[in-house]
């Protein structure tokens, strides 16, 4: 179908007011297996590239498995076909896995993106033995030295990060100020 001007306007109308995107976001529990660290590998420079070790958890993945089963009723009961399907998705893809329920035996294929929202690798804790920061963004390992922004979260919900980041850079500013006056 060749369509141009008005014409096309008016096709992508009406196929376009009849969809709607029906999306799940699964937030990750954090996981002392997912680490970044150097590798033996070096780049041009012969600066050490970054190892990243990362999978999903077992909780995370089953919240997929809930996540689609909510998505299979609500698309049942509103008797409309989703457009992409689970079988679709490739081993290929990146963010491609499997999960099988332990309990019934079934597979679920499952392919998830990231959001773009780069975070972790400074992980804020409650001591130095699992993390780098403490709950002020304040180094364990150099008293002087506050990391500010995302890369503290130990784990990211599903929502944008901006004001949480906004949060924690006034909490880590009064930090210093208070140890700048004492």
């Amino acid at each position: 179908m060749k369509l141009f001007g008005a014409a096309l306007i008016a096709k992508l109308n009406q196929i376009f007011t009849c969809q709607f995107r029906f999306g799940f976001l699964v937030e990750q529990s954090p996981e002392d297996e997912n680490t970044v660290t150097l590798s033996n590998l070096t780049d041009e420079l012969g600066i050490p590239r970054p190892k990243i070790n990362y999978d999903l958890s077992d909780y995370t993945k089953r919240a997929f498995v809930a996540a689609q089963a909510l998505a299979d009723q609500v698309f049942t009961a509103a008797k409309v076909q989703p457009f992409s399907k689970p079988a679709a998705f490739m081993e290929s893809d990146p963010g491609y896995f499997t999960y099988t329920d332990p309990q019934t035996g079934q597979t679920y294929p499952f392919e998830y993106h990231g959001s773009g929202h780069i975070v972790g690798t400074c992980r804020m804790g409650a001591s130095a033995k699992d993390s780098v920061v403490d709950r002020n963004q304040r180094s364990w390992d150099h008293p002087n030295l506050y990391i500010v922004g995302s890369s503290v979260f130990p784990t990211i919900a599903t929502g944008n990060p901006s004001l949480t980041i906004a949060a924690l850079a006034f909490w880590a500013a009064d930090n210093v100020k208070q140890q700048l006056d004492s």
